[in-house]
């Protein structure tokens, strides 16, 4: 039977001297002459003539000797011509042939580059590279590899000691008195000096062709890794939310160690001599993971999918990546990316040999319809919170021009991320413009802008948004807000500019039921549980309440219960029964006209 060491032929032909150039490039093997592709004998004619022409042939056009037995069975002459493998490269006519599995191929291009190191016994990253010196490279990157490896303790204690020079010998990083190619990848600065292409590319996609936005991620190999899974993380996919009692809970759509061993596989096996980036392509339900690298040789995707030894691309590197605890040095990384899927419930990431590299493709656990609907009901929250957080900002800026990042966290209750996205949003549809420097600049609002009524209806078209909130409370065609404040403008409007809250509403729920969850108190409020999380941490920070017992099993405490004397504590009625919201704030509105 055909195999990755036997090959049948029914006749020779001069041709079959590229096979038997595969073979002893590889692990050698037996070429067979005589025998169909079933198997069967078939007589060869002028056998015996053969088995001296075609060692002189071999001889002749790859320089090495084979061995060419006549067999004979039932009367049928066939020949066996054994060939051995040999410990540095044969070339047909200036090609190099090499027999993997049952199938013999041309190596070309980097192929070619990886298997004549391996032939010379040395990988690409283990070269030494001239003009690169010690003083070259980044202190804070022989910090970052300390660091780790205290943590993995792969490094004994009196090696993490030594001058930085002496580590990268202990690391066999140098070659003699230059630096390998792997030192460069690993601790200078700027890597892509000396390789090109040695960084990672992410982008998110709407579709194959629709790129909506991208990122680059340079460095030294260590930070690469640990920026891009960052990356990944807090940017590209979106986790869903749980929660154990009052405790948040992220779940993400991949398995986060399955991501961590294929992204940092890719960087450590990648192929650094072909200029080609790793590269990330995130969608909403997959993500697929590209570096430009080979199999070895000899292996086929079925050998890598099954459990194999350690053979990395880059030893250097992998040597790094072990002790500073990334990686193990068993070959076990693709079995445990596909454990941790199925262990998380997702279907085994899709394997391929694409584009002259290799393709990991994860593929997201599929949501009931239900989740779906779900979803588009945050999104629609989601909108009406950047409407609110707009409306905050601009009131703040109103009152203080020279405003800090800082001073807009502490009274939104919102992140800087969030700020600042919400200020380039301001900004993009011309509704604030930077007067001055980062540091000591200020905040202008443009003219166009500056009533109320105005910039309601900016930020309603900038949002998507344009519904008279106080008609739906009523029930009639009239504006309740302006009542309250004398103007003729949008409740929703007025009473984001004013701040107003659901503080109030939140404290008549823990009123009525203390144990209650942070999810129940989002669906009877019908917002998001982010809004329920900022705005209990902002009533707990103001000591109006505070939680009782263990996040599992505990109870809210309300330290003063509310009087209805303010806005946000006459919403709390709204908890009770809505006809009392009504109520209150009709009191409200008549002691003004009063």
């Amino acid at each position: 039977m055909e195999n990755q060491l036997v090959e049948w032929k029914e006749s020779w032909r001069d041709e079959y001297i590229k096979w038997i150039c595969g073979f002893a490039n590889a692990q050698g093997g037996l070429l067979i002459i005589g025998r169909n592709n079933a198997g069967e004998v078939v007589d060869v004619p002028d056998a015996k003539s053969l088995t001296e022409e075609i060692p002189n042939k071999v001889r002749d056009m790859l320089g090495i000797m084979v061995d060419v037995n006549l067999l004979q069975v039932s009367g049928k002459n066939y020949l066996e011509i054994v060939v051995e493998p040999y410990p540095y490269p044969i070339n047909y006519k200036g090609q190099y042939h090499y027999r993997s599995g049952s199938t013999k191929q041309e190596l070309k291009g980097n192929a070619l580059n990886k298997f004549v190191l391996q032939k010379t016994g040395k990988h690409w990253d283990s070269f030494s590279l001239p003009g690169l010196h010690v003083n070259e490279l980044e202190p804070a990157a022989f910090d970052l590899f300390r660091k780790k490896a205290a943590r993995s303790r792969r490094v004994d204690e009196e090696t993490m000691n030594v001058s930085n020079e002496t580590l990268l010998n202990h690391l066999h990083l140098n070659d003699g008195e230059l630096l390998k190619r792997a030192t460069a990848l690993l601790f200078h600065p700027d890597p892509e000096k000396y390789i090109t292409g040695a960084y990672v590319k992410i982008g998110y996609f709407d579709s194959d062709s629709e790129l909506i936005y991208q990122d680059e991620i340079h460095g030294n190999l260590f930070q690469q890794a640990d920026k891009t899974l960052d990356l990944l993380f807090t940017k590209y996919l979106k986790a869903k939310i749980t929660y154990e009692g009052i405790t948040r809970v992220e779940t993400f759509p991949f398995p986060e160690a399955a991501l961590r061993e294929a992204v940092i596989n890719a960087i450590v096996h990648k192929e650094y001599s072909s200029g080609i980036p790793v590269q990330i392509k995130v969608f909403e339900h997959k993500l697929i993971i590209w570096n430009d690298g080979l199999l070895p040789l000899d292996w086929t995707l079925k050998d890598l999918l099954t459990s194999h030894p350690s053979k990395p691309a880059n030893p250097d590197v992998a040597n790094a990546f072990f002790r500073a605890g990334m990686i193990e040095s068993w070959g076990r990384g693709i079995e445990k990316i596909i454990h941790l899927c199925v262990a998380d419930g997702l279907a085994e990431p899709i394997f391929n040999i694409a584009f002259g590299g290799l393709q990991i493709e994860f593929i997201a656990r599929l949501e009931p319809v239900s989740n779906i609907m779900e979803k588009s009901e945050e999104k629609s929250e989601e909108k009406s919170e950047e409407k609110s957080l707009a409306f905050n900002l601009l009131d703040i800026i109103k009152h203080n021009p020279k405003v800090t990042t800082n001073i807009m966290m502490g009274n939104t209750a919102h992140s800087r991320r969030s700020i600042e996205y919400q200020l380039n949003i301001l900004k993009e549809s011309g509704i604030i413009t930077r007067i001055g420097s980062r540091k000591n600049g200020s905040w202008q609002i443009d003219e166009l802008y500056t009533s109320d009524e105005k910039m309601t209806e900016k930020i309603e078209e900038m949002t998507g948004e344009n519904s008279n909130v106080s008609g739906e409370m009523s029930g009639e065609n009239s504006n309740l807000s302006g009542e309250m404040s004398g103007e003729n403008s949008n409740l929703s409007g007025q009473m984001s500019v004013k701040s107003i809250k659901v503080s109030g509403q939140i404290l008549g729920l823990l009123s009525l039921k203390p144990e209650i969850t942070i999810p129940e108190m989002s669906e009877s409020l019908g917002i998001s549980t982010r809004t329920v999380e900022r705005n209990l941490r902002s009533l707990q920070k103001s000591n109006k309440i505070e939680h009782i017992g263990p996040n599992k099993g505990g109870y809210w405490k309300i330290k003063a219960k509310p009087d209805y004397k303010d806005v946000d504590d006459v919403l709390a009625a709204l908890a009770e029964e809505p006809k009392l919201l009504y109520d209150a704030l009709k009191k409200i509105i008549d002691s003004k006209k009063k």
